[in-house]
């Protein structure tokens, strides 16, 4: 008789990625409908440089901004996507980019391994 159950339990991971990846897109579909737009692009605002050093200030502001009711992290009224992206680059200065953890390579000794001791006792006698 002959069994069904290895093709069956393929078609099985089949349909549960396929779920997985429709979880995702609609999770990630719903979490970017509730993403607020910035209403407030103005002509003239701040642009990519000043969205740069606003990013670059960002924590020490954030800071201040729990002490003090008239300084803000970000500058709402801004001219757009050039802001955004100034204020991204800026920001990502405080964690390295993200080029400092894809650069670290581990050390590899140039010698080569130590072999055992025991090896050399026994010759020895």
């Amino acid at each position: 008789m002959k069994r069904f159950s290895s093709s069956f339990s393929g078609a099985v991971a089949v349909v549960r990625r396929v779920s997985f990846v429709m979880l995702v897109l609609i999770s990630a579909g719903a979490l970017g409908a509730c993403a607020p737009t910035n209403m407030a692009v103005q002509e003239g605002g701040p642009g990519f440089w000043y969205g740069l050093v606003h990013g670059w200030a960002a924590p020490v502001a954030f800071i201040v901004s729990l002490f003090r009711d008239d300084v803000g992290v970000y500058a709402v009224a801004n001219t757009g996507a050039w802001y955004d992206f100034g204020f991204l680059f800026g920001l990502s200065f405080w964690g390295g980019g993200g080029g400092a953890a894809a650069s670290r390579r581990r050390k590899r000794s140039a010698s080569p391994p130590a072999e055992p001791r025991a090896a050399y006792e026994n010759d020895a006698s």
